[in-house]
């Protein structure tokens, strides 16, 4: 299987670094980009980054790995910064073993547990398991939107996917949602809480519903109230 390639033309290297430091100047005041990323090989249906990470962009659902009927949930959110805890919410509708949760229809399952791989690991076994489920992580990220915000970070193959990373990414997510201009009160809560059911599938739309129910047998795992009721603990 041929090796990911980490050069790429001097213009489009400044592109990704200037993608990859208004990232981290919105939601990632700590992380430092590295060198820009390629794909494992061009089997997977990979995406280039978005033009500027504010703006929302519906790329597919990054799946659940609970069963698909929904059922009250009403756990208590940890205590601590606004996007921590509504990252939270988030894993709270998605996951049930955390950073270590891959899709449940994956017949095949990675090498070792997602948090203690690479990155390059994992897009190495999502090449390799072809017509599966891929979804991977506390987040759930499917292999075209990991792709995506992998190059995004300008991330490389030996960085590990453990819970600083995914966390990483998983912002930079929240804020293609509209979290700077829901915060800035230029989009409503209601908005903002739609936008996050377009990129998670356990969210629940305005409806009720998942926006992707009965793909991938996706449904939403809270109701909206419950998802309300979160977003008023967090934000008040």
């Amino acid at each position: 299987m041929p090796k990911a390639s980490l050069y790429k033309p001097p213009a489009q290297c400044r592109r990704r670094r200037f993608v990859a430091a208004v990232a981290m100047a919105l939601v990632l005041p700590s992380a430092s980009p590295a060198q820009d990323w390629q794909p494992a090989s061009s089997r997977t249906d990979w995406s280039a980054p978005g033009a500027m990470i504010t703006s929302f962009a519906l790329s597919g659902s990054e799946g659940s790995a609970k069963p698909s009927r929904a059922k009250p949930v009403r756990a208590a959110l940890p205590p601590g910064p606004e996007m921590d805890r509504l990252l939270s919410l988030i894993a709270l509708a998605e996951v049930r073993e955390g950073y270590d949760s891959v899709n449940l229809r994956a017949r095949i399952k990675p090498p070792g547990r997602p948090s203690t791989l690479t990155l390059g690991q994992i897009f190495d076994w999502i090449d390799a398991t072809p017509g599966q489920q891929h979804a991977i992580g506390r987040y759930q990220k499917i292999p075209k939107t990991l792709g995506r915000l992998v190059r995004i970070a300008g991330l490389e193959r030996d960085t590990r996917f453990d819970a600083a990373t995914q966390d990483m990414l998983a912002r930079i997510l929240v804020s293609e949602a509209g979290w700077t201009q829901f915060k800035k009160n230029q989009i409503s809560r209601e908005t903002f809480m739609d936008n996050l059911a377009k990129i998670w599938a356990g969210l629940p739309l305005a409806s009720g519903r998942s926006a992707y129910h009965g793909f991938a047998g996706n449904k939403a795992t809270i109701t909206r109230a419950e998802y309300a009721a979160h977003m008023e603990e967090i934000f008040g």
